[in-house]
Formats: structure tokens, C-alpha cells, sequence
């Protein structure tokens, strides 16, 4: 006979988007996700907003986890938030073993420079302490034929 365990290590995935609409049932549509490169044509911009979002996949066994998200760029934070997460009895976790969230962490009227290396951060409980990759802020170059007249 063997034994299944069910001491899973949490696990979280981050999506850099535009922006989160909340749907009927629960659901969330996430729009506008920038893969490693966040580019537009200006040295900066205002984007209406900006979110970052965790998926964050626990093991059962942590059963009211505190975690503490933060925006960083280039290691300092921008923005943060703490969250305590409760176990929802509409969720079972009995086949599973785990219980899922998907959290934003939202802004607006975010101020995007060339040059920022944005990244997420997530900590729970000091069980883990996730950084994802970084998502590159950069201006694009003139297209050809498009620069100022007194450079030629």
C-alpha cells in the first residue's frame, strides 16, 4: 500500500495586464497582459491603470496565510498590499489538497518611464519569498524617416 502525500511546496505565477474586470459567478477577465516588455513611443506615460496579478496556489496545511504582495522597480517598491487569506467552505480543498486565490494588486494612473524594471513580489509567512521575472519599460525608437529636422 502506499502513501500519497499531500505536503505540496505553494507555487505562484504573475501576470503583468492592464487591467482586471470582474465577472458574474466570480469569474475575472484579465486584459492587456504584457509578456517581457511593457513599450510605447514616449520617455514616459501615464497608463489609466496597471495590474499585477498573483495566482497563488497553496498547500491545505497553511490555513490562514498572510501574504504581503508588492510592485517593485529595480527593488524598491511602488506599491503594496497585505492580504490574509481564509479559507472559503465553498472551496472545497478535499481532492485537491491546496486552495487557490487569484489576487490583483491594481493602480491607476501609473506612471511608466523608460527604463523601469518592474517586477512582483510575493511573501507568505515566511514559507516563501517569490520575485518574478522582470517586465522591461522602454520607450521605442523613431520609426525611420520620422526624426527631427534639425538632426539630419
Amino acid at each position: 500500500m502506499s502513501t500519497v502525500s499531500h505536503d505540496y511546496p505553494p507555487r505562484i505565477q504573475v501576470l503583468f495586464c492592464d487591467g482586471v474586470r470582474r465577472e458574474e459567478g466570480g469569474k475575472m477577465s484579465i486584459m492587456g497582459v504584457y509578456a517581457q516588455v511593457l513599450a510605447f513611443k514616449e520617455p514616459t506615460i501615464v497608463m489609466p491603470q496597471f495590474c499585477v496579478m498573483f495566482l497563488v496556489d497553496l498547500p491545505e496545511a497553511l490555513d490562514t496565510p498572510t501574504l504581503k504582495l508588492s510592485l517593485l522597480d529595480r527593488g524598491q517598491p511602488l506599491i503594496a498590499a497585505e492580504v490574509m487569506l481564509k479559507r472559503s467552505a465553498a472551496w472545497p480543498t478535499a481532492l485537491t489538497h491546496r486552495q487557490s486565490a487569484m489576487l490583483p494588486l491594481e493602480t491607476m494612473g501609473f506612471a511608466a518611464s523608460d527604463g523601469m524594471v518592474l517586477q512582483a513580489r510575493a511573501v507568505i509567512d515566511g514559507v516563501l519569498d517569490y520575485t518574478s521575472d522582470p517586465l522591461m519599460v522602454m520607450s521605442l525608437p523613431n520609426e525611420p524617416g520620422t526624426a527631427a529636422p534639425d538632426s539630419q
